[in-house]
């Protein structure tokens, strides 16, 4: 059996690297950003390699083509469990679940 893997676009030192360690003991993590893989030390997680797969990415549509690849190479048949978009963006109070797919995308691409 193969293990879950979680996706955390937004990874900064913050609300992600505390994400991403709670969700470590259970799931491989692939971790997205501008900044990575050059600010991992800053995240300061202690993670093993295999488990880890930390990328650059600006929430472009090639960027997250290339990191869904790159996973796929590292953990061949794994499947994504759990997927959290971290981005900063506009605060708009209310239910993720009550969002459009166009109000996610107007947000994701406002930063790439």
């Amino acid at each position: 059996m193969t293990i879950p893997i979680a996706v955390i676009f937004g990874a900064g030192p913050g609300l992600a690297a505390s994400i991403a360690r709670t969700l470590a003991p259970t799931h491989a993590l692939m971790l997205l950003s501008r900044s990575l893989p050059g600010s991992l030390p800053k995240l300061e997680l202690d993670i093993p390699e295999d488990r880890l797969l930390a990328l650059k990415s600006d929430g472009s549509q090639t960027t997250l083509s290339e990191a869904f690849k790159t996973m796929e190479k590292k953990w061949p048949g794994a499947a994504v469990e759990v997927g959290i978009f971290n981005a900063g963006g506009n605060f708009s109070p209310g239910g993720f679940l009550s969002r459009t797919e166009q109000e996610f995308r107007d947000n994701l691409e406002s930063f790439a």
